[in-house]
């Protein structure tokens, strides 16, 4: 059992620690209910990279790792944010507080407060009860985003509700909906995955499909309609996007925490005793034996080109080729939790317990410039 897994078990109430991830199953069984990630996260508009890293949201230039703006400009101790920001179709920048003030934010990173140098504030939203833990969803027609007081909100791009009211999924939701363009699937820590219509939030299926785990991890859709989530019950499932049925469950060595990817055919990912699998989309059968790199695997995979990146607790970086080839591995330091990141150039990760927050590699795992906060 790796460090991460024995730290998961251990916890038995809500804890959220600032400096590393206590991890948590809602209603899994052997585990009772734990309380949230704690890790920074990602997102790039091929300039800049925006990073949710605690009390601030940073902007970063991609050109050379300095820091354009922070927000807040200064710390504001009921603000926390671990929820990897979203952008809008107008570049306007969407990220919801884990902290004790349950703010969802829309900044505008084009328009900077000539005194603080923060980007100004475009519109709040406050109806949430609960802390924002994952991204929101950003598709042309709205913002969906998932609290973890179990409601899905829609809002218009002006922060208005979309709905008489929100999704109710009843249990904690830790990650992002995925979208058919017309339904929204989303995950809850209580094992079950719900389909939605985007346009009215009613549900789509006549009853959610229920696992045999916690679900932390956002679904991934493939080609042929069928949603790939992985589960705290150690399995990765197959589910039927039009019906809900399952199509197959396929056992896994450890939890699956991070949501997975789907490319050609085959969907990757990896689970918290540290292996990597490549399984067929159809029938789930493996691909290539499993790949154990030096620690538990949590983030969701980046396909980039011809091979699969992915993270590890370990701080470690890898690259696998579409048959199981390790093409090249960097050991950037620290505990990598949230996924890399493609960014212009770039692969983006960020670490905990680094000196620095955020790395920049090439696309042969070369280190090209870190980032480090001034005080």
């Amino acid at each position: 059992m790796t460090p991460f897994l024995r730290r998961v078990c251990l916890m038995r109430k809500w804890f959220l620690p600032l400096a590393l991830v206590s991890l948590a199953a809602l209603l899994l069984s052997g585990c009772s209910t734990g309380r949230g990630a704690s890790w920074p996260a990602l997102t790039s508009d091929g300039e800049l990279a925006y990073l949710a890293g605690g009390s601030y949201v940073y902007a970063i230039r991609l050109s050379d790792g300095t820091e354009v703006w922070r927000f807040p400009a200064k710390a504001n101790r009921k603000l926390a944010f671990y929820a990897a920001p979203a952008l809008t179709p107008e570049g306007h920048l969407i990220i919801g507080s884990s902290g004790t003030t349950h703010t969802l934010f829309s900044l505008d990173p084009a328009s900077l407060d000539p005194e603080s140098g923060e980007p100004l504030i475009d519109w709040t939203f406050d109806d949430a009860r609960d802390r924002w833990i994952a991204a929101p969803l950003v598709t042309e027609t709205g913002i969906y985003a998932p609290n973890v007081d179990g409601n899905l909100y829609a809002l218009d791009f002006q922060g208005r509700p979309l709905w008489s009211e929100p999704f109710s999924a009843g249990g904690p939701l830790w990650s992002r909906p995925t979208s058919d363009g017309e339904h929204l699937y989303v995950a809850s820590l209580d094992h079950r995955l719900f389909a939605v219509d985007a346009a009215t939030g009613q549900a789509v299926w006549a009853d959610s499909v229920t696992l045999d785990g916690a679900l932390a991890g956002s679904p991934a859709l493939g080609d042929s309609g069928t949603l790939f989530i992985g589960s705290f019950g150690s399995h990765m499932h197959a589910v039927d996007a039009t019906t809900g049925h399952i199509r197959w469950s396929i056992p896994t060595k450890g939890w699956v925490w991070g949501g997975p990817v789907v490319n050609n055919q085959t969907v990757y990912f990896g689970d918290l005793e540290g292996y990597f699998y490549a399984l067929d989309t159809e029938n789930g059968e493996q691909r290539w034996p499993s790949i154990q790199p030096d620690g538990s695997v949590i983030g969701t995979p980046l396909v980039l080109d011809e091979q699969i990146v992915f993270t590890t607790e370990a701080g470690s970086v890898y690259a696998v080729s579409e048959t199981g080839e390790i093409l090249w591995s960097t050991q950037v330091g620290g505990k990598l939790y949230a996924p890399p990141v493609l960014a212009g150039d770039f692969i983006l990760v960020a670490p905990l317990e680094a000196d620095f927050l955020i790395a920049a590699l090439d696309r042969n795992g070369n280190q090209v410039w870190t980032f480090t906060p001034e005080k």
